[in-house]
């Protein structure tokens, strides 16, 4: 019985050790994709924007200090961000599926759509808004009329 429950604890933790390093390696070449296919900056321009939007309600802070803020928090909420997607991408995305779209990214082509995302995004983000706004008030009136 102890043997049995010996090989159970090896074969458990061997096999533990390597989905980790799966894992690991998995993550390595999301955080790969999300760099070269110009999502990490498209998240940065986000950022960006957020610290926009609070740095007139602590008017006291530095510029020097706003940076150091920005670039912390990028840094850690980007990792903690990939580690948040690796379930999903998993789901849908083998690893040498990454890794032949990461190998798109790296032609001219790809690189140039890569560091035009970050513009297009931002530029759409203005125009969702809009949209979103007119939507909203469409379905406000849609449904006002319904409910007559």
């Amino acid at each position: 019985m102890k043997k049995i429950i010996s090989v159970l604890a090896l074969i458990l933790i061997v096999s533990s050790t390597a989905f980790s390093q799966t894992d690991k390696e998995y993550a390595e070449t999301l955080k790969k994709f999300f760099e070269v296919s110009g999502n990490k900056a498209t998240a940065d321009v986000a950022l960006e924007q957020m610290i926009e939007i609070f740095k007139p309600q602590y008017p006291n802070i530095d510029s020097k200090t706003w940076k150091k803020i920005y670039q912390d928090v990028v840094q850690k909420s980007m990792n903690q961000f990939i580690e948040m997607n690796i379930p999903i991408y998993q789901k849908h995305l083998s690893k040498s599926d990454l890794d032949e779209i990461i190998k798109f990214y790296q032609t001219p082509i790809g690189q140039k759509f890569s560091q035009s995302n970050a513009l297009i995004t931002k530029e759409l983000m203005t125009i969702s808004q809009q949209w979103g706004m007119e939507l909203s008030k469409q379905l406000i009136e849609t449904i006002e009329k319904a409910k007559k």
